[in-house]
């Protein structure tokens, strides 16, 4: 590609030159995105939201004490909604596997059924929403339902469950201090029958304990000297010593009323705990409750609008980023001054592309166009002829009168048309420029000397014998081999063809004739060079077409023979380098190049820019050159 500052214009000209690479890279990741999403099994989800409250009652606080662990109830939830024993439960109600299946089976199922069932927390509320994701609508909507029933159905039977437990708990330790209780009354009874004990103890203790509250009471407001203080320091050391001669029987009573009593307390609060438990294993109220139940199911995958949109997307960056690799692969010349400084040889002109007739209608309709034969598509091309007004006939009248000013009138001036590699449109322009010089009024001949794949006779509408080779091998005399008008008419084009445009009675035509088996050593030879000066003396132009020049030596042994070569270059059929090396076998053989003409350029290629250059595409590999420039009229 081309080393120049680009502009925003630039980039858009690569994008239209290059339009077919983004049009294919589109089609063919948005072909492949919309085969594989039609190739996707639907998947639809449906969801039911539940809500778990939290009723603590005593009893229920003291579940919770004896059942609580770490964690989230809200995830811990969720989890057990996908755990295996709700799916086991779930996969039965649905009447997926039956109570006697296997337990493989059950697990097998249980396990699909895990991962069509995703929970998710509604902000920070106690709401779960289960999904359940299917590829039929209505199961997906019985699943979401089925979860959350036997989701309740577990949280209740766990519930019960950990009031069973608590209720068990209670009444175990009921019984254990029921039994202390009753040991601790029969000791007390028994000690009292006895007759020991008058329960002094008992009274010398409280009014001690009484004392000890006084004294803490009044150290927050005295000190340790006050009145008060001493006073009640000085009774408490009185009942100490009242303490010491109490009997040991009077100590052992009281120690049995303390037992006695604090069994007493912890027996009544445990049965009171015990009735709660029972009331609690009897509710029928559970913590979940339903709150939406699913009633319909939405696609969720493929999401076609998303995926044929993300396919659309990455289609045109990819095709943009192929149009930009390839431009930047481009090894032709990019600019008329390019070409100068590369060739050191001037361009002679421009020639836009000549469209055909299919290709004047929408590419989608051009099957209906009938495709013609390859002789009658060459001859519509010779476009200065049957379109004389036409811009590409002004730019073929714009190359000769360059070449005409390179030449600076001289009379008899042999010009040979090449190109480095095939279908460049050597012969196309050859023949129009042939044409225009005829319609100036100039005497001119045109030559096919390509002796490998003549064409030029096809497009006047000539057989090719004979012609240049029998008059080398002296099977003929030049006059008899030269056509002229009359041969043109009574050829392939009508008269009425033929007169459409004016000068072509100028024009005469010396076709190749039978191909030969040495033709480099024919266009080499003496007889070819007293040809050639005894054209010169008869006609004031004569134009030679010739095979290109890399492929074969035909095109650089004839270029020496001659006043002047214009070499023809189709941009982007040729790399640089092997324009260069024509070029260079062209001057090796002492030859005239005159300049070169850039050919075939479509006009949505083309721009003067403000530095007078032109920009063009890099076409690839063409089967044939294209036809019409537009449709002829019938006359």
């Amino acid at each position: 590609m081309p080393r120049y500052e680009m502009s925003f214009y630039d980039y858009w000209r690569i994008i239209r030159r290059r339009q077919w690479v983004i049009i294919l890279s589109f089609i063919a990741v948005l072909g492949t995105t919309i085969a594989f999403t039609q190739m996707q099994i639907p998947t639809y989800r449906a969801s039911t939201t539940i809500k778990i409250e939290e009723r603590k009652s005593m009893a229920g606080l003291l579940v919770e004490l004896l059942t609580w662990g770490p964690g989230d109830t809200m995830a811990t939830s969720a989890e057990i909604i996908k755990s295996r024993p709700i799916m086991d439960e779930v996969a039965k109600r649905m009447g997926l596997v039956t109570e006697a299946a296997p337990k493989e089976e059950i697990d097998r199922m249980a396990s699909s059924l895990q991962g069509a069932v995703s929970v998710k927390r509604e902000g920070m509320t106690n709401i779960l929403r289960i999904m359940a994701s299917t590829d039929n609508p209505q199961k997906a909507i019985r699943l979401a339902n089925t979860t959350a029933e036997a989701f309740i159905a577990y949280n209740f039977e766990e519930r019960r469950k950990d009031a069973r437990m608590v209720r068990k708990f209670i009444e175990e330790q009921l019984a254990g201090v029921e039994e202390k209780l009753r040991v601790a009354e029969e000791k007390l009874k028994a000690f009292r029958e006895k007759g020991k004990g008058t329960g002094v103890t008992g009274a010398l203790t409280a009014r001690f304990i009484d004392l000890r509250f006084k004294l803490s009471s009044l150290l927050r407001r005295y000190t340790e000297r006050h009145p008060e203080v001493i006073k009640i320091k000085e009774e408490m050391e009185t009942l100490r010593k009242e303490m010491k001669l109490v009997p040991a029987e009077e100590i052992e009573l009281t120690r049995i009323m303390r037992e006695v009593s604090a069994n007493e307390s912890l027996y009544l609060m445990l049965q009171k705990k015990f009735k709660e438990a029972q009331i609690r294993e009897a509710e029928k109220v559970g913590t979940v409750s339903v709150i939406d139940r699913a009633v319909g199911a939405s696609l969720v995958s493929p999401n076609k609008k998303l995926n044929f949109g993300v396919g659309a997307v990455i289609g045109l960056m990819l095709g943009l980023l192929f149009a930009f690799v390839t431009e930047s692969l481009d090894t032709s010349v990019g600019t008329i001054e390019e070409v100068e400084a590369y060739l050191k040889i001037p361009v002679l002109g421009v020639i836009p592309h000549i469209p055909e007739a299919r290709e004047e209608v929408p590419f989608w309709r051009r099957h209906r166009v009938k495709a013609k034969e390859k002789g009658t598509r060459l001859r519509e091309q010779l476009i200065v002829h049957w379109n004389p007004k036409s811009t590409v006939s002004e730019a073929y009248r714009s190359l000769q009168t360059n070449i005409d000013f390179t030449r600076m009138g001289k009379k008899g001036d042999t010009l040979l048309f090449v190109s480095a590699e095939p279908r460049e449109g050597k012969t196309l322009t050859v023949c129009n420029c042939a044409v225009a010089l005829a319609q100036m009024g100039k005497k001119v001949l045109l030559v096919e000397s390509d002796l490998r794949r003549p064409v030029l006779h096809r497009i006047f509408g000539l057989k090719k014998e004979p012609g240049l080779t029998d008059i080398l091998i002296k099977k003929l005399k030049a006059q008899e081999a030269i056509r002229t008008t009359t041969d043109i008419i009574l050829g392939d084009l009508k008269m009425e063809e033929v007169l459409k445009t004016p000068g072509l009675d100028n024009l005469s035509l010396l076709t190749s004739g039978h191909l030969p088996p040495n033709p480099t050593e024919l266009l080499g030879s003496p007889e070819m060079r007293e040809l050639i000066s005894e054209f010169k003396t008869k006609y004031d132009v004569i134009l030679f077409d010739s095979s290109p020049i890399l492929p074969v030596t035909d095109g650089t042994i004839l270029g020496a023979q001659v006043d002047g070569v214009v070499m023809v270059y189709q941009v982007g059929r040729a790399a640089r380098g092997a324009l260069r090396r024509a070029k260079v076998q062209l001057d090796n053989a002492k030859a005239h190049i005159l300049g070169i003409v850039l050919n075939d350029i479509r006009a949505a290629e083309m721009r003067l820019a403000p530095h007078y250059y032109y920009r063009y595409r890099y076409y690839g590999e063409e089967k044939e050159r294209r036809g019409l420039f537009r449709r002829r009229k019938e006359s």
